[in-house]
């Protein structure tokens, strides 16, 4: 625990918990029940969160709205994280590996830019500085393979009825990975285990996950229809955010660099031993779910299947990928092996640690490890001179790689800066809205154009508490209430069609807004009808009262 606790920190110090951000933007509505104030009653998006299919938020919506506070989040963030170190450290040790080893194996896992953020092609959410119910997946999903390494079969499939409440679509992958999973456990542990037995466990667990998911599940059968909507669903996906959905939208680069951490994850998987067994079959498991992801946009336009999210899959085979590297690599720093093999694995690790295409190198350290044994002896005669183990040296080698993480955060960090910085200005202006503005006042937000421009003002709404026409964030809406799709299709395209301030005034009175937010760079160029009321560093408001008149907007 004590271990798990140290993981936890050094992962904070490294990785700051930011509050608010990203998907927060419809987790702490639900907290705050933001649906029944009186400002929001006729917002359609925040009416959708009724819908919304993680049981996570209802729950703790439960403890009231105070639950909804930074200080909160920030603790249940860190307690998701340090369950996520705990669990991983428990199912290393139910793998038999020795302390020193997995303790080096974790240090390498917690440093390293895999764990973090989110995957190159799928978007798959991994240990982010937000808190999300996704990151609740990591520690269930190492605690079921805990128990199914210790022969509780019906106890690691029941797990994943947790799993469904927090997030439904990842329950259905790991029951393909589970099922393999439990397939290899069988035939690890007994060998004449025969069907009958196996479907005794499934069974019971299968009822036992029932029971844990049966609150969600019903909510999503009373909310949700599986009837196709009547617009282009696919197309509605490209255009929002394909990532999740469609293997052409990432660069040839994340593909490149997502093939040579499958890649990676196999040949050490292959290094690891017959205990290992299990961790094994469950990235094949992932690795068909993500392979179905692939080719099913060819296969099938059903809303129901595209919104499995297939393709984030690639999130579980990049930490399995991970976990296995570093076990190997540790195994390899600690062990007695020559000093030329132990280098190449602490190179290994530092590739590791920095990631990014670095992986390439990780894997060719992981290749000449496992190749060591098969080189002619004449060439193993030359480069293999022997030292005695580094176990004594453990805490320098820990250290060593943990500095090591730190720069390659501090790299990250350096790089996020920018979006850093415009959440920041963004949180005054919010602040701002809150205290200068009534309750009930409805705003437009006219972000600058730039390739995703509508992201910049996503999370306002959220923060000043004041209602937005739209923003693009809230788009996501559509996916468990495709009814929503009009609205929000039909205002961002108006709204990315205004050119001038003229244009912008006019589009505002016509539909009730009382201010409208710009950039000072348009403000520039074309300057406001109405009367500027607040600047900061990006943005301006311009009140609208007494602007609103027929000769202002062209109405009679």
């Amino acid at each position: 625990m004590l271990l798990a606790l140290f993981f936890t920190f050094v992962s904070l110090v490294g990785h700051p918990f930011l509050y608010g951000a990203d998907n927060n933007v419809f987790h702490i509505p639900i907290i705050q029940r933001a649906y029944d104030w009186p400002q929001f009653r006729d917002d359609a998006f925040y009416q959708s969160l009724t819908a919304y299919t993680s049981g996570v938020w209802f729950l703790v919506a439960l403890f009231g709205e105070r639950a909804a506070e930074p200080d909160v989040f920030a603790a249940l963030h860190a307690i998701v994280r340090f369950l996520t170190f705990w669990s991983l450290l428990s199912m290393l040790a139910a793998f038999g590996l020795r302390p020193l080893h997995r303790t080096l194996a974790v240090a390498i896992f917690t440093g390293s830019a895999l764990a973090y953020d989110y995957t190159g092609v799928g978007g798959q959410d991994l240990l982010l500085t937000s808190l999300s119910h996704t990151s609740l997946a990591w520690p269930l999903l190492f605690a079921s393979l805990t128990l199914l390494a210790r022969g509780r079969m019906a106890w690691a499939i029941g797990l994943n009825g947790l799993v469904f409440a927090t997030n439904a679509f990842v329950a259905i992958w790991n029951g393909v990975a589970l099922l393999l999973a439990t397939l290899a456990h069988a035939r690890l542990s007994n060998p004449r285990i025969g069907l009958a037995a196996f479907a005794r466990s499934w069974a019971i667990g299968l009822l036992l996950a029932l029971v844990l998911a049966a609150p969600v599940l019903f909510w999503i059968l009373q909310n949700t229809t599986m009837a196709e909507p009547a617009f282009d669903y696919a197309g509605f996906l490209r255009s929002y955010w394909p990532y999740h959905f469609f293997i052409d939208a990432s660069s040839r680069r994340d593909i490149l660099i997502l093939a040579a951490t499958i890649l990676m994850g196999a040949v050490a998987l292959a290094q690891l031993g017959e205990p290992r067994r299990l961790l094994a079959a469950t990235f094949v498991g992932y690795l068909l779910v993500f392979g179905f992801g692939v080719v099913l946009p060819w296969l099938s336009s059903s809303h129901t299947l595209l919104n499995l999210h297939l393709l984030r899959a690639d999130g579980f085979l990049q930490l399995i990928a991970l976990v296995a590297s570093a076990c190997v690599f540790a195994r390899e720093i600690l062990g007695p092996a020559p000093v030329l093999r132990r280098l190449t694995a602490l190179a290994g690790a530092a590739c590791l640690i920095i990631g990014g295409k670095l992986v390439v190198l990780a894997l060719s350290a992981l290749l000449v490890c496992g190749l060591w044994d098969r080189a002619p002896a004449r060439l193993r005669s030359m480069f293999g001179f022997g030292a005695p183990s580094l176990r004594p040296a453990f805490v320098l080698a820990l250290a060593g790689l943990l500095l090591v993480g730190q720069a390659a955060v501090q790299r990250r960090q350096a790089q996020q800066d920018p979006w850093l910085e415009t959440l920041a200005v963004q949180r005054n202006l919010a602040d701002w809205l809150r205290s200068h503005t009534p309750r009930e006042a409805l705003i437009l937000s006219i972000p600058s154009a730039r390739p995703l421009p509508a992201i910049e003002l996503s999370e306002l709404q959220l923060l000043s508490q004041r209602r937005l026409w739209v923003d693009w964030k809230r788009g996501a809406a559509v996916m468990w209430r495709p009814d929503y799709h009009a609205e929000w299709r039909a205002r961002m395209d108006e709204v990315a069609a205004l050119k001038t301030s003229a244009e912008k005034t006019a589009y505002a009175c016509a539909h009730g807004a009382d201010y409208l937010i710009e950039t000072r760079e348009d403000l520039a160029r074309d300057p406001a009808v109405g009367r500027v009321i607040f600047t900061n560093q990006r943005y301006s408001v311009i009140d609208l009262g007494g602007v609103c008149s027929p000769a202002a907007t062209g109405r009679s």
